[in-house]
């Protein structure tokens, strides 16, 4: 893959989970992709090679969950999180890394990390934590739909008592006149 050019788009189907994956290093996204592929199911992946590109991604597409290298050149995988979560504040991000420290993922917890995988990691863990982030996704947004909902069932109360009000206003205002 070209540096900084166009996303691998796989599984195009109509409503699946969408994923972004965000690594330096080309034989990890192909790697990973194809790790993700045989062991997910339905969704839609793109990967590409820098935060920069990314970051363009996460402003034209929802994305469900990202999974991001934290070690990268120009905008490093922390630069990315910060950025991204003032686009898609609820979006999961898993952080990968070959340089893990306590010190790193408690910054990455702090800036909105759902999740922090040390490299080398078992596919496994990077499967299963995927899964996880999607459960989290759709939580998430049932949430706020649900919200939503709550929000509008109140002002409908709300309105139903009004008109219940002004009804026995007027019915009051018959019998004593």
């Amino acid at each position: 893959m070209e540096k900084g050019t166009e996303a691998i788009q796989r599984h195009p189907l109509p409503d699946p989970s969408r994923l972004l994956l965000v690594d330096d290093d080309p034989m990890l996204l192909d790697a990973l992709s194809g790790t993700l592929e045989a062991r997910l199911g339905h969704y839609t992946l793109d990967a590409c090679d820098s935060g920069a590109r990314a970051l363009e991604l996460a402003k034209q597409q929802h994305y469900d969950t990202i999974i991001v290298d934290v070690n990268m050149p120009n905008m490093t995988g922390l630069e990315f999180l910060t950025q991204v979560k003032q686009v898609q504040p609820q979006v999961p991000v898993l952080m990968i890394t070959a340089h893990a420290d306590r010190t790193m993922m408690a910054k990455a917890f702090e800036g909105g990390a759902a999740d922090f995988i040390p490299k080398p990691f078992d596919r496994d863990d990077v499967v299963q934590a995927v899964r996880r982030s999607l459960v989290l996704s759709r939580l998430q947004s049932m949430a706020v739909k649900l919200e939503g909902r709550h929000r509008n069932t109140l002002q409908k109360l709300g309105v139903v008592r009004q008109e219940l009000q002004q009804t026995a206003m007027q019915r009051l205002n018959k019998q004593t006149s």
